[in-house]
């Protein structure tokens, strides 16, 4: 159990505002320009809410068209003893969709839309009891089928490409390259991501792909270190040595870029660059791993070295 100080408590709750919540620095890094705040939010409220409930739109309908059919074949509520829960309803979709017009996820939408889930569940029970109540009144389910059908056509579209892993870069790459709303803070985060799934596969070639173009949205100096360890996966030493010192020239306060270099000198057999290098990194960095063990293997005997 960890137990805060009252005012590391506060320091605490201060960055969580600046970073997490509508108006702070971490939101509006990710926030597209030109592009009007509210229509934002309403365009990434519609997407999230069509791929977690396809058939919103039919139940919608339903609901906006229900006052017309109260009288017929189905008794109401109240006729039956009970009360209606159209009110109910509608008060629970209003105050939770003002509610997601307020939030930011961490990562956006297309990452985070998990946290839509609460708002998926209140539309999708919306939606499937204003579409049977519809059906009850007209007592004609012809249009059952229909609905079923969309909603597995929608399903099998918006998440059968998760079976299949060429499909489903394919058309991330294909959204990333469209260029929406997105900020190229975002942009640039996603390639990253990409990046290093792709490098933990052993993929390095695709990685040093996406590492490029996260660099061309946000030239952020770990998108360098990550560019130059592709190349160094790859045996492209000097691309790697190129990459690692653009990483520095951007942040020289940064450990594994050092390391790196460190590394591709390994190759060439340069030991005392290598030491220098290693050297610069535990400058930066006292406790980095990589560089403790680099340092431990320069100064062993050279008979007993291990790369």
């Amino acid at each position: 159990m960890v137990v805060m100080l009252p005012r590391t408590m506060e320091v605490v709750q201060k960055v969580d505002l600046a970073v997490h919540l509508p108006g702070g620095a971490g939101t509006k890094s990710r926030e597209a320009t030109g592009v009007p705040v509210p229509l934002r939010k309403l365009a990434d409220l519609l997407n999230v809410i069509s791929f977690l409930v396809p058939l919103w739109l039919a139940g919608f309908a339903a609901l906006w068209t229900a006052r017309r059919g109260r009288e017929e074949s189905v008794p109401s509520a109240r006729g039956r003893g009970g009360f209606p829960l159209g009110p109910v309803l509608w008060l629970a979709l209003a105050g939770i969709g003002a509610l997601m017009l307020l939030i930011s996820p961490g990562g956006g939408w297309p990452r985070d839309w998990d946290d839509a889930t609460g708002f998926a569940t209140v539309v999708s029970l919306s939606t499937a009891g204003a579409l049977v109540s519809a059906w009850r009144r007209a007592a004609n389910t012809s249009t059952a089928a229909p609905a079923a059908t969309l909603a597995i056509g929608v399903m099998i579209s918006l998440w059968g490409v998760h079976a299949s892993e060429s499909i489903s870069l394919r058309r991330i790459d294909e959204l990333l390259a469209s260029r929406s709303i997105w900020s190229d803070f975002t942009r640039a985060n996603a390639y990253d991501i990409l990046g290093a799934n792709q490098m933990n596969r052993g993929r390095f070639e695709r990685a040093a792909t996406y590492y490029t173009r996260a660099i061309e949205c946000a030239p952020n100096p770990r998108y360098f270190h990550q560019l130059g360890l592709a190349a160094f996966a790859m045996g492209r030493y000097d691309s790697a040595r190129a990459e690692f010192r653009r990483s520095i020239e951007r942040s020289a306060v940064v450990a594994d870029p050092w390391v790196g270099l460190a590394r591709v000198a390994l190759v060439r057999m340069d030991t005392s660059l290598a030491m220098a290098c290693v050297d610069s990194a535990l400058v930066r960095s006292p406790g980095n791993f990589e560089a403790r063990q680099l340092e431990q293997l320069l100064r062993a005997p050279r008979g007993t070295r291990k790369p």
